[in-house]
This record gives structure tokens, C-alpha cells and sequence, in this order.
């Protein structure tokens, strides 16, 4: 089949002939823009985002803003490093600046798309800084700050998200996800083992926030850097909440006894309990995580359902449960 390079070159082609017809046909400039960006020609991606942000109004228009914002930095960037003094042996700044306009690698084009990811997120437009450091993950696996900067995204997006809801806990683990996978790529990757500490937390996994917080503590002692106060005190703070919750046995609703379910298989409110889709759901979670438990109680629509499966398979847990977040709610404060 035909290159890369052939392929974009033919959109380039094609989009051209069309805004021949149409010079305002955004789709189009967005379309010619992103080929020159990965055909290297930097210069001529810039202006086709430039016109097509002119053209657009609104929401629309801030994807490719963040483009050319990005673009122009680069552009900055190069022509300085084509105007600083040669090294011995060095090629002549002309060949130098034809070196730098080749056809970037996908670890370049990654990089742009971080930056991106980045100008959206200062911009608080995570739904697009989402997109941007995916694409930069598409590009390059590898790439630790990309996973750590989407973990980040993710966590500012569950935050208009009913705490403890589905939607909530699905987002946080991708976040848990994103920072592990940063952290195997660098394993001194200090904020990235923060912010998976922080979205535990968030889960209510206070020994598995405690074991990223010691971590933490571990990374500033062998760079011989005195360990911040707010990180000490958020040790502190999860070691107490980790003691408090450690010894029940959260599996005890994920399995109950064989003579619990013997009793409950002819009882109507509980079949139709177990009609519920939300439950359904909460409970496939809860067979693969069952300290999700303590989360999915914060919510508003999960905690009728929960309580009252707990009720008939098992009332102590339920007293021992609101104990527990009696406790930990006063520790928090």
C-alpha cells in the first residue's frame, strides 16, 4: 500500500482542489491542517488552523486555537535553535533547518498532541484535552507525561459526577489506570504516584492511598530532599482511616452463605431487588473490587439499593459499614 507520507499527501491535494471552490469550508481547512501537521510542513498546518478559527465561533473554535497556539511555540522553538551558534562539526544552520522540517517521528507528533491536551487543559476544556492525550497515547505508548496529564483530566471531569455513581468510579479507575501505567514507565515518576494516591482516596482505598504515600516519602529521600509537610500529614491521616477499616470483611457481600441464599431465592422483594440494572452492575464490580463498597455507598441513587440487598444477606455489615463511615467522616475533618 501507499506510505504515509503518500496518503497525506493526497488529502493535502484533495482538500486543496476543494477550497478551490470553497475557501470556507472548515471541515476541509481542519482536514488540509492536520495532514501538513503530519507531513512536517508546520508552517502551512498553522495558517489553515488560523483561517479555519476565524471561521468558526463558539466551543468550535478552540481546538483549533489550541493547534495553532501549539504550532506557533514550535515554530518559536525551531527558529531559535536555527539561529544559535553551530557547534564544531555541526551542519550549516540552512541544512540544519531542512534536518528539523522532516517528517516528524510519532514520538514528535505525540508531543504536539500532549501540548494540545496541555493548552485545553489550562483552559479547563477537558473534554478536549481528553481527546488530545489519547491521541497523543495513540501515537506513543511510551510517553509517561501523556498518561499522567489524561489521569489528571479525568479526575477534573468526575468532579461534576455524582460521588460514589457508576460513572464516577469508572472514571477514577481509568485515572488509577493512566498513573499506574505512567508510574511503569518511570518508576520515579513523583506526581503521577501523587495523583494515583489522591484518586484512591477518592475510592476510599485508604491502604492502597497509604502504600502510594510511602512511596512518595520513599522517591524524596533518595533524591535527599526533605519530604513537604502535606504529604507527611496525608500519610498520617490514611494510615488512621486504613486501621479503622482493615479488619472487616468486605467479602462478605460478594459471597454470602450458601443458607442465606437458600432462604432468599423464594422471597419476592428480593427477586425483585436483584431485577435492578443498576445493582446488577454495582454487584459485577463489587465481585471484582469489593472495597468499592464504602464508595458506592456516598451515592445517592446506589445506597437505597445497596442497603437494602445488605439488609436481607447481611444486616451486621451494614451497622458495621455506617460505623465505619461515622469514624472516618470525623477523621477526615
Amino acid at each position: 500500500g501507499d506510505s504515509a507520507d503518500e496518503c497525506f499527501g493526497r488529502i493535502v491535494a484533495e482538500a486543496t482542489q476543494l477550497l478551490k471552490a470553497s475557501d470556507k469550508d472548515t471541515a476541509t481547512l481542519l482536514k488540509r491542517a492536520k495532514a501538513y501537521l503530519h507531513l512536517g510542513k508546520w508552517e502551512q498546518s498553522l495558517a489553515d488552523f488560523v483561517a479555519a478559527a476565524e471561521l468558526l465561533d463558539g466551543e468550535e473554535r478552540e481546538e483549533p486555537l489550541a493547534y495553532a497556539k501549539t504550532l506557533r511555540e514550535e515554530l518559536q522553538a525551531r527558529a531559535s535553535g536555527a539561529q544559535a551558534e553551530p557547534a564544531a562539526g555541526a551542519p550549516a544552520p540552512a541544512a540544519a533547518a531542512a534536518a528539523v522540517v522532516a517528517t516528524p517521528g510519532l514520538s514528535q507528533l505525540a508531543d504536539i498532541e500532549k501540548k494540545v491536551g496541555n493548552a485545553h487543559y489550562l483552559q479547563k476544556q477537558y473534554a478536549l484535552a481528553l481527546k488530545h492525550y489519547t491521541l497523543s497515547i495513540n501515537l506513543e505508548p511510551n510517553m509517561a507525561t501523556s498518561f499522567c496529564n489524561r489521569a489528571a483530566t479525568l479526575w477534573c471531569l468526575s468532579a461534576d459526577m455524582e460521588v460514589g455513581s457508576m460513572r464516577f468510579i469508572d472514571n477514577t479507575i481509568k485515572g488509577i489506570n493512566d498513573c499506574t501505567r505512567a508510574i511503569e514507565l518511570d518508576s520515579n515518576y513523583l506526581k503521577a504516584v501523587l495523583r494515583r494516591a489522591q484518586l484512591y482516596l477518592r475510592l476510599l482505598m485508604y491502604r492502597r492511598a497509604k502504600e502510594d504515600f510511602k512511596c512518595a516519602m520513599h522517591l524524596h529521600e533518595e533524591a535527599h530532599v526533605n519530604v513537604p509537610q502535606s504529604i507527611l500529614r496525608e500519610f498520617r491521616k490514611v494510615s488512621m482511616l486504613d486501621e479503622a477499616t482493615m479488619t472487616w470483611d468486605y467479602n462478605r457481600l460478594r459471597m454470602p452463605s450458601k443458607q442465606t441464599l437458600t432462604h432468599l431465592r423464594g422471597d419476592p422483594a428480593f427477586a425483585k431487588l436483584m431485577e435492578e440494572p443498576l445493582l446488577c452492575e454495582a454487584l459485577e464490580r463489587i465481585k471484582q473490587e469489593p472495597r468499592l463498597i464504602p464508595c458506592m455507598l456516598q451515592s445517592h441513587t446506589l445506597r437505597p439499593l445497596l442497603c437494602e440487598l445488605m439488609s436481607m444477606i447481611a444486616p451486621d455489615f451494614i451497622k458495621q459499614l455506617e460505623k465505619e463511615e461515622k469514624w472516618c467522616d470525623k477523621k477526615r475533618r
